[in-house]
Parts: structure tokens; C-alpha cells; sequence
């Protein structure tokens, strides 16, 4: 058997039909079933039938944005902006513990706009995946692997040391933010591939722990949470490849899901301390220097014991779940303040088509705490205190268009999501380079439920055009060298 016959051999044996969907046949409505059961449990259980209308609508979503090849990429990014929708229901009906946004707003208008929100978006998402469909040779006649392994690890390694560099020199270029930050996240493509390729054929578990390890431990030295995006990275590989006969398979997936929730844990509680140091220029940029105050960090973390752990968990929970101050604008708007008939939009998209390496004077996005100021009522720190406060695409949907016209350009952005992912699946010949693109533009382009339209589309379309051009360069110039 060629080189060339082994790699189709491998997609071959490793394609899923249904690596979308969590249980069965789709045409059997084994899916559908399961979920409308889940939806009935959630609901008794908490005696809320907004709970078990959240359930369905995460199940719609993952029945909806199934893809035939690839990790359930967007059903995952789907299930985070879920639970910046209704994390917060859950934890209050089954701990009994409260948080601000339940005893001072008016939550559950907005809780039901955000289920809204999602299912335009998974609709939409649907309907972009079917306007392309996969060649029927896409796997007999294309190949699996662009690079050898060893050329793999050492572009990992030269995207690993030049990352920082790449985007400090995006912030000191203005024109060229947006590109240079884009050309950072080739990184989290090549992790993808040399973890697909440490997963499979042979689980090398050794291996995968090493490298989700080193990566989460890089994550930690930066301003945000960069140990996420490795994280859920290695979840989408795990399920990619997933057999549910496999004991180890099952271990690793348990052991990446505490992973999230113990960091996310310890983020939430050192994240004040550890960011003020850097503003204040107490701590350097080293990333040593950045390790070291982490790990003397997590010492006084694990000795605040049990009690401190439920303390985070709590604010943790109220961090992710994302519905205070849209809840507050839901219910200032139209009342007390006229909607804005699409002003917020316009302004994204203007801000989109006017690239600022071609309009380098171009006024800067208002910043979402001037939004939470105007549309919520509420003083929130701002520019001056080098804070932004979250408002999100849904909030500045509803202000620009009320109830129901706001789910229509939430339904677009989902065909825009679902074709641009549907397409370049398509378009890039090397299998792994495609599912490494499409899985890092779907996950970056679509978890965050509380992002602001300009930022939404404007790291879509950039990581489309800069990130997928690149890529279908260097496919097209491997490809054809291949043949040649």
C-alpha cells in the first residue's frame, strides 16, 4: 500500500457520519427523543418549565448543527454561549443559592431572548451547512496529512515561541491588530493536529497529557484565560475520535472536563490579583516571572479549603452567566429609551468594511461599558479604569431592533457561520488542514454569547480571510507538489 492509499485509509477508517450528534441515528429521532426526555427531567426536577425549555433548545442546537465530518465543533461552541444563557437558572434552582442578577433584575424576559437568540443561531447555522455540500470524493481522493510529523512539531514549536511576540506587535500596530492577532491562533491549528495525530491511530495518553499540560501551564501567563482555548481544543479532539468501548477514552474525557471546571475554578479566584499585578507593572512581562507568581498563587488557593472552593464556584457561575445587563436594557427599552433602529449593527458593519490599514483614522468601536451605561442604567467601569463591561451581541440586537426582527440578522450570522465552515471544508484539500481550520474559526468564531456584534463578525470574517487564504495557500502548494 502507497503513502498516498494509507492516508485515505486513515480517513476512511476515522470518518464519523454523526460526530455532531450525541446518541443514534438521526433519521431513527433516537436524538430527539433523548432530549425531549432531558428537557422533561429538568423541568421536574426544578420545577421551572424555563429549565426544561433550555434543555431542548440545547438539544436543537447539537441536532441542528451536526457536520458529517470533523469534531462537534459547533454544537460545543453552541453549549458555551448556552450556558452563558442559563447556567445561572440551573445553579439557582438546584443549590437555592442567589445571585444580584435574580434579586435586581427582571431576568427571565431575557433569559427567554437568549433561547431565542440560540435557536436563530442554530437555525441559521443549519441552513448555511446545507447551501454546500461535501464532494463525494472528499475522502476518497484527498489526502489526510499535509505535513510529516516532525515538520508538524516544529512549526507547533515556532508558533509557540513568536505567539507572544506576534501579538504584542499587533497592539503596537494599529493597522495591522486584527491580521497579526489572527496569525497568532495558527497556533492552536497546529496543537489541534498534533493532538488528532496523538489520538489516533494509537491513543497515546502519555503524550496528550504532556502536551494539554504544557499548554494549559502557557495559557496561564497571559492577561486572559488562554488555558481555555487549549482546553476545549483537546475536548473536541477526545470527542473527534471518541469510542464509547474504549475505558481510556472515557478517562480522558472525565479528566479534561475537571481540568475545565478545576481552572476555571482557580482563574476565578486569582484573576483580580494576577491582572491588577500586571497593570500595575509589578509583575513583568516574563512569563517565568508571570509562572511564578501562578504557582505561589495556587498555594494560597488550595489552602482557603472547601469553603473557598463553593465561593468560587459561585462567582464563577455569576461570571459566566451573562444576562444582568442585557435583562436591565430589556426592561429600560422601549419603555424609557427608544430603540436605535439598527444604529448598533450599522456601526459594526461599517466598522468591518472600513479595515483600518486602509482607513487608518477611523474612530474606535464604542466601548461596551458606554452601551451598559446608556442602555442599562447602570455606572460601570469604562475606559478610564481600562475595563470593558460586557453587553453582547443579543443586548445590542434587541435595542436595535426589539422583539421579534432581532432574531433576524442572528439567523444570518448563523448561515454566515455555517457556510464559511461548510465551504472551507470543502475548499482545502488535505483533510487535517481543513478540519484544523474549520475547528479553530467555528470554536473562536462562535462561543462567546456576550461579544459585541463588531467583535463577533470582525474576528469571523478576519480569520476567514487571513487565516483560511493562508491555509488554502499552503494546501494548493502541498497538493499540487504531491502530484507533481
Amino acid at each position: 500500500m502507497t503513502n498516498f492509499d494509507q492516508q485515505i485509509d486513515f480517513e476512511e477508517k476515522s470518518a464519523n457520519p454523526d460526530l455532531g450528534r450525541l446518541f443514534g441515528d438521526p433519521a431513527s429521532h433516537i436524538g430527539l427523543i433523548f432530549w425531549a426526555g432531558l428537557s422533561v427531567i429538568a423541568w421536574l426536577i426544578t420545577s421551572d418549565w424555563l429549565a426544561g425549555l433550555a434543555i431542548a433548545v440545547l438539544g436543537f442546537g447539537w441536532e441542528f448543527l451536526a457536520t458529517e465530518e470533523g469534531p462537534p465543533v459547533l454544537p460545543l461552541a453552541f453549549t458555551f454561549q448556552w450556558m452563558q444563557v442559563a447556567s445561572g437558572l440551573f445553579y439557582f434552582k438546584l443549590t437555592g443559592i442567589t445571585f444580584d442578577t435574580i434579586e435586581q433584575s427582571d431576568w427571565r424576559p431575557m433569559l427567554l431572548i437568549g433561547l431565542g437568540v440560540l435557536t436563530s443561531l442554530a437555525i441559521g447555522g443549519n441552513i448555511g451547512l446545507r447551501l454546500w455540500r461535501l464532494p463525494p470524493d472528499i475522502l476518497i481522493q484527498r489526502p489526510s496529512f499535509a505535513f510529516s510529523s516532525r515538520t508538524l512539531f516544529a512549526l507547533y514549536i515556532l508558533a509557540v515561541l513568536f505567539s507572544g511576540s506576534i501579538q504584542r506587535l499587533a497592539w503596537d500596530m494599529p493597522q495591522l491588530t486584527q491580521p497579526l492577532i489572527v496569525l497568532s491562533y495558527c497556533r492552536f491549528g497546529l496543537f489541534y493536529l498534533i493532538l488528532r495525530r496523538l489520538i489516533y491511530p494509537e491513543f497515546k495518553y502519555g503524550w496528550v497529557t504532556v502536551l494539554v499540560a504544557f499548554e494549559v501551564i502557557i495559557g496561564f501567563s497571559g492577561f486572559f484565560a488562554g488555558f481555555r482555548e487549549a482546553l476545549m481544543l483537546a475536548a473536541l479532539a477526545l470527542l473527534e475520535r471518541f469510542n464509547r468501548k474504549e475505558a481510556g477514552h472515557w478517562v480522558m474525557i472525565v479528566m479534561v472536563g475537571v481540568a475545565i471546571m478545576v481552572t476555571g475554578l482557580f482563574w476565578t479566584s486569582i484573576k483580580v490579583e494576577f491582572r491588577t499585578e500586571i497593570k500595575d507593572g509589578t509583575l513583568s512581562d516574563s512569563t517565568h516571572s508571570r509562572l511564578i507568581k501562578i504557582s505561589e498563587l495556587s498555594k494560597t488557593w488550595l489552602d482557603r479549603g472547601w469553603e473557598g472552593i463553593q465561593e468560587d464556584m459561585h462567582r464563577m457561575v455569576d461570571r459566566i452567566w451573562a444576562i444582568y445587563f442585557p435583562a436591565l436594557a430589556v426592561a429600560r427599552v422601549p419603555k424609557d429609551i427608544p430603540h436605535s433602529d439598527g444604529k448598533i449593527f450599522g456601526m459594526a458593519l461599517k466598522h468591518i468594511v472600513t479595515p483600518r490599514l486602509l482607513f487608518p483614522n477611523k474612530p474606535a468601536l464604542i466601548s461596551d461599558s458606554e452601551m451598559v451605561r446608556e442602555y442599562a442604567g447602570v455606572k460601570v467601569a469604562g475606559e478610564d479604569e481600562d475595563t470593558s463591561i460586557a453587553f453582547g451581541y443579543a443586548a445590542e440586537s434587541y435595542v436595535d431592533f426589539g422583539l421579534p426582527l432581532m432574531f433576524l440578522p442572528v439567523l444570518a450570522y448563523g448561515v454566515l457561520i455555517g457556510a464559511i465552515y461548510r465551504r472551507l471544508l470543502s475548499l482545502v484539500m488535505h483533510r487535517e488542514l481543513a478540519i484544523a481550520l474549520v475547528t479553530v474559526i467555528g470554536w473562536l468564531g462562535l462561543y462567546i454569547f456576550e461579544r459585541s456584534w463588531a467583535k463577533t463578525l470582525g474576528i469571523t470574517l478576519t480569520m476567514t480571510a487571513f487565516l483560511g487564504m493562508s491555509v488554502l495557500m499552503v494546501d494548493r502548494f502541498l497538493f499540487k507538489k504531491n502530484l507533481r
